[in-house]
């Protein structure tokens, strides 16, 4: 029984990174080209990634309205064990990026892109949306 499975596992082993069964054939998501976020500049404005500024108006607003649904959250949970955020900043480190933000440092990044596209969506010419309202709630 160990002799078969260590041939399976050597079989999996063998096999090389990049194999496609299907002989290579490119799909339509070989073609997708992953989606960039923009980046918080020096002066504390989110400047948007050639990728967000190529959203429509429906998916410049969606993300915004997801964005609004999260800032609206953000405090009414527990706060995180010190043993989570332990693991956290281990993996982080493993991994040689960080994986998790402070959460006010990221309701602030948040807040600055919601209002980058905010200003996206008055140069496309789009209905806009009223932050302050949507943030607090009322309609």
């Amino acid at each position: 029984m160990a002799l078969v499975a260590a041939s399976l596992l050597a079989g999996c082993a063998a096999a090389t990174p990049g194999f496609k069964p299907d002989g290579g054939k490119k799909t339509a998501f070989d073609q997708l080209k992953p989606f960039e976020a923009g980046d918080v500049g020096a002066g504390g404005a989110y400047v948007p990634s050639d990728s967000e500024r190529a959203l429509d108006c429906k998916r410049l607003k969606g993300s915004m309205t997801v964005i609004v649904a999260k800032l609206r959250d953000t405090g009414k949970g527990p706060a995180p064990t010190g043993l989570s955020t332990t693991a956290q900043s281990a993996v982080a480190a493993v991994r040689g990026s960080a994986i998790m933000m402070e959460p006010k440092a990221e309701a602030k990044r948040e807040r600055a892109r919601l209002d980058a596209y905010s200003k996206l969506l008055a140069e496309k010419q789009c209905p806009t949306m009223n932050v302050e309202v949507e943030l607090s709630g009322a309609q």
